[in-house]
Protein backbone atom coordinates (compact mmCIF):
# COMPACT_ATOMS: atom_id res chain seq x y z
CA UNK A 1 0.00 0.00 0.00
CA UNK A 2 3.18 2.32 0.76
CA UNK A 3 3.85 2.15 -3.13
CA UNK A 4 0.27 3.14 -4.00
CA UNK A 5 0.97 6.33 -1.98
CA UNK A 6 4.64 7.14 -3.41
CA UNK A 7 2.37 6.60 -6.77
CA UNK A 8 0.08 9.29 -5.87
CA UNK A 9 2.95 11.91 -4.80
CA UNK A 10 4.32 11.27 -8.64
CA UNK A 11 1.46 11.80 -10.07
CA UNK A 12 0.26 14.94 -8.67
CA UNK A 13 4.00 16.15 -9.34
CA UNK A 14 2.08 16.44 -12.81
CA UNK A 15 -0.66 18.82 -11.67
CA UNK A 16 -0.77 22.69 -12.20
CA UNK A 17 -2.49 24.65 -9.69
CA UNK A 18 -6.12 24.95 -10.03
CA UNK A 19 -5.70 22.27 -12.93
CA UNK A 20 -9.64 19.95 -13.84
CA UNK A 21 -9.04 16.57 -13.06
CA UNK A 22 -11.27 13.59 -13.22
CA UNK A 23 -11.63 11.51 -10.23
CA UNK A 24 -12.85 8.21 -9.98
CA UNK A 25 -13.06 5.07 -7.36
CA UNK A 26 -10.01 3.35 -7.21
CA UNK A 27 -6.71 2.74 -5.10
CA UNK A 28 -4.64 4.90 -7.43
CA UNK A 29 -7.21 7.76 -7.63
CA UNK A 30 -7.61 7.77 -3.71
CA UNK A 31 -4.05 7.92 -3.18
CA UNK A 32 -3.86 11.10 -6.09
CA UNK A 33 -6.57 12.95 -3.76
CA UNK A 34 -4.77 12.66 -1.03
CA UNK A 35 -1.57 13.71 -2.14
CA UNK A 36 -3.08 16.58 -3.33
CA UNK A 37 -1.38 19.71 -1.87
CA UNK A 38 -2.69 22.56 -4.35
CA UNK A 39 -5.97 23.51 -5.17
CA UNK A 40 -8.06 21.63 -7.99
CA UNK A 41 -11.03 21.62 -9.71
CA UNK A 42 -13.13 18.15 -10.35
CA UNK A 43 -15.10 17.36 -13.33
CA UNK A 44 -15.77 13.68 -13.44
CA UNK A 45 -18.18 10.89 -14.49
CA UNK A 46 -18.32 9.10 -10.99
CA UNK A 47 -16.81 10.65 -7.57
CA UNK A 48 -16.30 8.87 -4.22
CA UNK A 49 -15.64 9.86 -0.62
CA UNK A 50 -12.25 11.10 -1.33
CA UNK A 51 -13.79 14.19 -2.46
CA UNK A 52 -15.20 15.17 0.47
CA UNK A 53 -12.14 14.53 2.12
CA UNK A 54 -10.69 16.90 -0.62
CA UNK A 55 -12.79 19.84 -0.33
CA UNK A 56 -12.49 19.58 3.83
CA UNK A 57 -8.60 20.30 3.13
CA UNK A 58 -9.81 23.28 1.26
CA UNK A 59 -8.42 21.67 -2.00
CA UNK A 60 -11.51 21.88 -3.84
CA UNK A 61 -12.42 25.23 -6.57
CA UNK A 62 -15.53 25.90 -6.95
CA UNK A 63 -17.99 23.07 -7.54
CA UNK A 64 -17.47 19.83 -8.35
CA UNK A 65 -19.37 18.36 -11.23
CA UNK A 66 -20.21 14.61 -11.30
CA UNK A 67 -22.65 12.51 -13.02
CA UNK A 68 -22.57 9.82 -10.17
CA UNK A 69 -21.71 9.69 -6.98
CA UNK A 70 -20.31 6.39 -5.47
CA UNK A 71 -19.76 6.35 -1.49
CA UNK A 72 -20.80 6.58 1.77
CA UNK A 73 -23.28 9.13 3.45
CA UNK A 74 -20.84 12.25 3.91
CA UNK A 75 -20.84 12.15 -0.03
CA UNK A 76 -24.48 11.53 -0.11
CA UNK A 77 -25.89 14.45 1.86
CA UNK A 78 -24.24 16.78 -0.43
CA UNK A 79 -26.91 18.60 -3.00
CA UNK A 80 -26.98 19.48 -6.28
CA UNK A 81 -26.32 23.27 -6.36
CA UNK A 82 -25.89 24.12 -3.04
CA UNK A 83 -23.64 23.88 -0.18
CA UNK A 84 -24.46 20.91 2.55
CA UNK A 85 -21.66 19.79 4.59
CA UNK A 86 -18.26 20.60 2.63
CA UNK A 87 -18.77 19.20 -1.00
CA UNK A 88 -21.11 21.36 -3.31
CA UNK A 89 -21.80 19.42 -6.29
CA UNK A 90 -23.37 21.17 -9.97
CA UNK A 91 -25.63 17.37 -10.50
CA UNK A 92 -25.69 14.15 -9.35
CA UNK A 93 -27.39 10.47 -9.65
CA UNK A 94 -26.64 8.77 -5.82
CA UNK A 95 -25.72 4.87 -6.67
CA UNK A 96 -25.94 2.66 -3.91
CA UNK A 97 -23.61 3.25 -1.39
CA UNK A 98 -22.21 0.33 1.38
CA UNK A 99 -23.13 1.48 4.87
CA UNK A 100 -20.68 -0.38 7.13
CA UNK A 101 -22.38 0.21 10.10
CA UNK A 102 -25.19 -2.10 8.92
CA UNK A 103 -23.50 -4.18 6.59
CA UNK A 104 -26.12 -3.34 3.67
CA UNK A 105 -26.11 -1.94 0.68
CA UNK A 106 -28.48 1.47 0.41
Amino acid sequence: MKMIGVLGEFVVDLIADRATIQHGPGTISEAVLLALDRPVRVWSGIVSDALVDLSERGLLVDQATAAYLWGGPRLKNSRPAERSGSVALRKHTMLEYWAPSTGSWR
